[in-house]
């Protein structure tokens, strides 16, 4: 398995759950590869992503298209701008 890390920069807390909830969690769930996704609240701004996929290319496809956020500096949503994403090997979990 393959994760994508990403990081947010989150300018209203209750705004981003709300478009978590009702659009981006259920974009993600539908991916190819999906396997399981976690969304950490936000540290002073700073928000953290971390979403496993079952395949590095299905993670690699995914991270593709958030670094054309990032570097297109398009909103996530309104209440979140993607500042960075990576790709790391899953070589644990419980």
């Amino acid at each position: 398995m393959f994760a994508v890390v990403t990081r947010a920069a989150v300018s209203d807390p209750e705004g981003s759950r709300r478009a978590l909830r009702d659009d981006l969690i259920p974009r993600a769930s539908a991916s190819d590869g999906f396997v399981a996704g976690y969304w950490l609240a936000p540290v002073d701004g700073k928000g953290m992503a971390v979403i496993v996929f079952d395949s590095e290319d299905a993670a690699r496809a995914a991270n593709d298209a958030i670094q054309e956020m990032v570097q297109s500096g398009t909103a996530l949503t309104p209440f979140a701008k993607m500042e960075s994403s990576e790709v790391r090997e899953v070589v644990g979990h419980a």
